[in-house]
């Protein structure tokens, strides 16, 4: 499991960049954006699956996540790190997605929580952002995540297909299908 926590280094993190010869990462959600009232689970279900179509089309490599606030001042929202982002570009997708922060970092250095409307949010600080379970040394823990949201099987695809999850793979791309 990888575990980011506002102003800490991570280890498990930096070497997951280096693997995928990345040296910055975000973690993004379209949950609870700021302009919406109703927050209910199929409405934030559905921008994150727009959220990770626009990810998917950037060619990023996304993994889904999670943020779980120390306290229970709102459910945990499924969110995705994605490696290879530019601090600029999550702004922009965070802004596109009515957020008001998003956590970037680059390797070697802190988490940093981006406050994208200027006020402070100490409830994000105390919010461990979670992509799990994943154990970079053992790759059947990405693979039994995804089988429990339903991605039955992995297809090879020399370009990007619709699926439950998308990995760039050598010259192509590792697609989990649902069964």
């Amino acid at each position: 499991m990888v575990q980011i926590r506002i102003q800490q280094l991570h280890a498990v993190l930096d070497e997951l960049l280096t693997l995928n010869d990345c040296t910055t990462w975000a973690f993004i959600t379209a949950w609870n954006p700021i302009h919406v009232e109703a927050h209910d689970i199929n409405s934030n279900k559905n921008r994150n699956a727009e959220l990770l179509a626009v990810l998917h089309r950037s060619r990023y490599i996304v993994l889904p996540g999670w943020g779980i606030p120390d306290e229970p001042v709102w459910p945990p929202e499924a969110s995705f790190l994605v490696l290879g982002i530019s601090k600029r570009e999550a702004t922009a997708v965070s802004n596109r997605f009515g957020q008001r922060a998003f956590v970037f970092g680059c390797i070697s250095e802190i988490a940093q929580l981006i406050e994208l409307d200027g006020n402070k949010y100490d409830a994000f600080h105390a919010t461990s952002y979670t992509i799990a379970p994943l154990n970079i040394q053992h790759g059947k823990t990405l693979e039994n995540w995804l089988h429990c949201l339903g991605a039955r099987r992995v297809h090879f695809s020399p370009s990007p297909i619709q699926c439950t999850f998308i990995q760039p793979y050598h010259t192509g791309y590792l697609c989990w299908l649902p069964s």
